[in-house]
């Protein structure tokens, strides 16, 4: 935990799919097992400012049995810890882009509104390492761990170059506090709100994902974006970069930039008819359709909407659907792939009025209103009421 003057920041792990106040950070969903979390509160502790996950798809900080650490300047929040994962995000123009092997300590950059990833990298050898702790001054980040790695990156003139042949050594590292192997390039961070799908593709190699993803640029590059909306959604615009509205969106590196492309479902209309010689209403759930009164409802795409026949009272009764793939008188599931109309029968309720012949004489029994002539036809359906 650190404290400045406007805030306190956390970071430690999570294997909670609902972490609060992800949206809008820089990773807004989980990605493995356990990710890292960081979270940024007010000093009163009484609102979350923001908060975002932080891992690939294996296994960040605490299953290790270790924490995440992190440190905060007046530009940046850095977060230390290990990593399982070959897919850490933001770590592509870092100082080591890949993971080396087993777990690996990672250093994050992020901004300190914590929505944007300005870089990371991986820190370790072909075996296990982690980090365990970080300062930072002016010009240098030094970050502290264990290691059994013999290949630990840098050690050579060092005070210890080799590994000392212990189970674990311990290491310390300086790197430049911007994390980057190159300092003229810049990390482009791509994001994704709203609540349906799509993928966000660059014209230069780097950047194919539907989620959030990063891409490495030289100062001065011009990437061009494209949005293509998944099935059943819309792209609704960008944010960022100097890009708005829908149209492809150009970005020039000239610093590290986060574009947000914003992704909805589209909303279809169901819609019910009554037909039938009696009444009744029909609800849904979710809610939205109450017919009776209110038989139409705009429900996003691929909701699974449930629609239940009631009978107005004794008199009526439920025939059946049609429509929306359904039939009977069960409740009638309809999933929303487009405008769909679904029609519910209700009829009259009829009971049956039956005579039998009794005794060794000989006769007939007819009705009025008409429908029982027995002798041959002595059963009978009726209305409530006849």
């Amino acid at each position: 935990m650190k404290v400045t003057d406007s805030s306190v920041y956390v970071a430690g792990p999570t294997s909670s799919t609902d972490f609060p106040g992800t949206a809008g950070g820089v990773q807004a969903t989980k990605s493995g097992d356990y990710d890292a979390f960081v979270a940024r509160l007010s000093l009163d502790l009484k609102t979350l400012t923001q908060a975002t996950y932080l891992g690939g798809s294996g296994r960040e900080c605490g299953t290790y049995g270790l924490e995440c650490f992190l440190s905060v300047t007046a530009d940046s929040v850095y977060v230390v810890g290990p990593t399982g994962s070959s897919d850490f995000p933001g770590t592509i123009g870092g100082i080591q882009a890949a993971n080396a092997g087993g777990s690996d300590a990672f250093v994050a950059r992020l901004s300190p509104d914590l929505t944007t990833l300005i870089q990371a990298t991986y820190l370790g050898g072909s075996s296990s390492d982690s980090g365990d702790f970080l300062a930072v001054t002016a010009d240098t980040l030094y970050v502290a761990g264990y290691s059994n790695s013999t290949d630990f990156p840098g050690t050579t003139g060092s005070a210890q170059a080799v590994h000392g042949g212990g189970t674990y050594d311990a290491f310390v590292t300086s790197l430049t506090p911007d994390l980057r192997a190159d300092s003229s390039t810049y990390l482009l961070n791509i994001g994704k709100s709203g609540n349906g799908t799509g993928t966000v593709t660059s014209d230069l190699a780097g950047i194919n994902c539907g989620g959030s993803c990063y891409g490495s640029y030289a100062s001065g590059t011009v990437v061009m974006l494209t949005a293509t909306p998944g099935v059943g959604s819309t792209f609704s615009g960008w944010n960022g970069g100097g890009c708005s509205g829908t149209s492809s969106c150009v970005v020039t590196m000239n610093a590290v930039q986060k574009v947000t492309a914003t992704f909805n479902l589209i909303n279809y209309s169901l819609s019910v008819l009554k037909t039938g010689t009696s009444t009744g209403s029909v609800t849904s759930v979710p809610v939205g359709i109450t017919c009776g009164t209110d038989c139409s409802e705009d429900y996003p795409y691929g909701t699974a909407v449930t629609l239940t026949a009631t009978p107005s009272g004794p008199t009526s009764t439920f025939a059946g659907w049609s429509g929306g793939g359904c039939s009977g008188t069960a409740p009638c599931v309809v999933t929303i792939t487009g405008d769909q109309t679904v029609t519910a029968t209700f009829v009259p309720t009829t009971y049956t009025l039956t005579v039998l012949d009794a005794g060794n004489g000989a006769g007939t029994v007819t009705s009025a209103p008409t429908g029982i002539n027995c002798g041959s036809d002595c059963s009978e359906d009726y209305l409530l009421g006849v």
